[in-house]
């Protein structure tokens, strides 16, 4: 399975049951995925890792949405293989990789999480 090859790396940042290394505590796990360079980007070069968990609902993709595609995020939007190694890959093998992204579930978050944050703002229904 490619996603979990060392040689290309996803799962290296995208890791567990979440497929996130992302924590509250610090340091916080920020990662420069090659796409930070961008003139109108105002956050810095580095970033959290998102879950992949039903990233199939949520085009566009990366921090800025410049790709539109899972597609263009492991090959128009990885120039230097910053966002997994994926320059060296076959056609086939890219579709392999975008096969099983879309293939990953969406499940309602649990309510609690070793990151859920205790005094957080929820809603109340009057």
């Amino acid at each position: 399975m490619l996603f979990f090859n060392k040689e290309v790396g996803c799962a290296r940042c995208h890791s567990g049951p979440y497929y996130t290394d992302s924590r509250l505590q610090k340091p916080f796990n920020l990662h420069d995925v090659g796409t930070g360079d961008d003139p109108t980007e105002k956050i810095g070069p580095k970033y959290d890792t998102p879950t992949l968990l039903g990233i199939y609902r949520t085009p566009p993709y990366l921090h800025h949405g410049k790709a539109k595609t899972l597609r263009d995020v492991l090959i128009t939007c990885n120039k230097e293989d910053k966002h997994g190694k994926t320059s060296h890959l076959r056609p086939s093998e890219i579709d392999d990789l975008v096969d099983f992204l879309k293939s990953l579930p969406y499940e309602t978050p649990p309510s609690e999480t070793p990151n859920t944050v205790k005094y957080r703002f929820t809603e109340t229904k009057k």
